[in-house]
């Protein structure tokens, strides 16, 4: 990044975890109808939506989405919707 983009919080997807397990359930169970598609995809919706982190776009770790200020790099972490030009240093 360079001197004039400020850290902001950005959205990434977890590969492998117990969401995405949930994910691969919702997607066999999606085949049992009509019980097994309703269920599958409730699955599929519950685990997309709970794989989901919230990292520091400029060290990459993970950051809570309330936080002002990244607890790994101390960089300043903008908001969604505002501006992200700062000058540094």
């Amino acid at each position: 990044m360079d001197a004039w983009t400020m850290a902001h919080i950005r959205k990434v997807r977890k590969i492998w975890t117990f969401w995405t397990l949930l994910q691969l359930c919702g997607f066999v169970l999606l085949f049992f109808y009509p019980l097994g598609t309703i269920a599958g995809l409730t699955f599929l919706l519950v685990g997309f939506a709970l794989s989901a982190t919230s990292v520091c776009s400029r060290c990459g770790n993970p950051v809570d989405v309330s936080v002002k200020k990244c607890p790994h790099c101390k960089e300043a972490l903008s908001r969604p919707g505002t501006s992200t030009v700062e000058r540094r240093g």
